[in-house]
C-alpha cells in the first residue's frame, strides 16, 4: 500500500488537513508548518495525484517556462537548470515559445491560466495579458516591478569593460534574438549611460568597420575579428536554477526573495 496523506500528517505531527493546505499552498498555513510538511511528503515519497489535485482546485504541480524561440543552442542548458530544481519537487515542467509573436503571447498566457499551472518562468517580451494574471512569474530578461526578474548585472559589465580596455570605444554586437531579449534592458542602459563611445551592432562588423574599437559579441558563436575581441557568455545552467529557486522561495514564503536578481556574465578574449 503507498504512502498516504494520513501518513504524512503523522510524521509531520498535524492533521490531514494541514498537510493538504500546506502541498497546495495555501497562504493560511505558516511557511515553518509548509516546510515540515513538505519535508515529511519527501521523506515518505508522498506523491499527490495530480487529477485530484486538479479537480479539488489545488496546485497541479505544473509550471510553464515560455521562451520567445527554441531554436537557440542555450535553451537546453536553461532547461537543464531549470528542470534540476522543479524535480526535487515533483514540479512537471511545460515549455512554450512565443515565435516573438505579441498575439501568441497572448494566447500562450490564456491556455496557461486555463491549465492552473501554478507558475510561469518568462523569457521573452512582457505580455499585456499578465497584468491581470495571478499566477505568479519570473521574468528572465528585464526587470519588473509586478514580479520578480533575473537581469544582466548592467553596472558589472560596465566595469569590466573598463578593466579589459580602458578608456576604449566599444562595438557591442548581439546577433542572436533570445539573447537580445534577455539584455535588451540593460544594453540601453548602457546607451544611455555617461560612458561615451560604445555601439550597438545587431551584426559582427569586420575589422576595417572596427578600426581601434574593441568588441564585445554576446553571442554563442565563436568567432575572431581581431585581438581585440571579447565573447559575453551567460551562464545558462545556473541561470534555470536560479529561476527555479527563486520561483520557488516566492511560492512558499521561505528563504530569500529579492525583487530582482543581478547575474554577472562571464567575458573571456576570442
Amino acid at each position: 500500500m503507498g504512502v498516504t496523506i494520513i501518513d504524512v500528517a503523522r510524521y509531520a505531527e498535524v492533521n490531514k488537513a494541514t498537510v493538504s493546505r500546506a502541498l497546495r499552498g495555501d497562504p493560511r498555513i505558516s511557511a515553518a508548518t509548509r516546510q515540515r510538511v513538505w519535508e515529511a511528503a519527501k521523506a515518505l515519497g508522498y506523491e499527490p495525484d495530480a487529477g485530484a489535485r486538479a479537480l479539488s482546485g489545488s496546485k497541479t504541480g505544473i509550471v510553464a517556462a515560455v521562451f520567445r524561440g527554441l531554436d537557440e543552442n542555450w535553451t537546453g542548458r536553461f532547461l537543464a537548470g531549470l528542470e534540476r530544481i522543479m524535480s526535487r519537487y515533483k514540479k512537471d515542467l511545460i515549455v512554450k515559445s512565443t515565435g516573438g509573436n505579441p498575439r501568441q503571447s497572448s494566447n500562450i498566457m490564456r491556455s496557461l491560466r486555463s491549465r492552473r499551472v501554478e507558475g510561469i518562468i518568462w523569457l521573452d517580451e512582457p505580455d499585456p495579458e499578465e497584468k491581470r494574471n495571478d499566477i505568479p512569474v519570473v521574468h528572465v530578461s528585464y526587470s519588473s516591478r509586478a514580479f520578480l526578474s533575473i537581469t544582466l548585472d548592467t553596472n558589472f559589465l560596465m566595469s569590466e569593460l573598463e578593466r579589459l580596455s580602458p578608456g576604449d570605444n566599444w562595438a557591442i554586437a548581439v546577433t542572436q534574438p533570445g539573447i537580445f531579449c534577455m539584455i535588451r534592458d540593460s544594453l540601453a542602459l548602457i546607451k544611455d549611460s555617461d560612458k561615451a563611445g560604445i555601439s550597438l551592432l545587431n551584426y559582427i562588423p569586420g575589422p576595417e568597420e572596427l578600426g581601434n574599437s574593441s568588441l564585445l559579441v554576446c553571442s554563442e558563436e565563436i568567432f575572431s575579428v581581431s585581438e581585440k575581441s571579447f565573447r559575453l557568455n551567460f551562464p545558462f545552467f545556473e541561470m534555470g536554477s536560479i529561476a527555479g529557486r527563486l520561483y520557488l522561495n516566492a511560492v512558499y514564503s521561505r528563504g530569500v526573495r529579492p525583487a530582482t536578481v543581478l547575474v554577472k556574465p562571464i567575458i573571456f578574449r576570442t
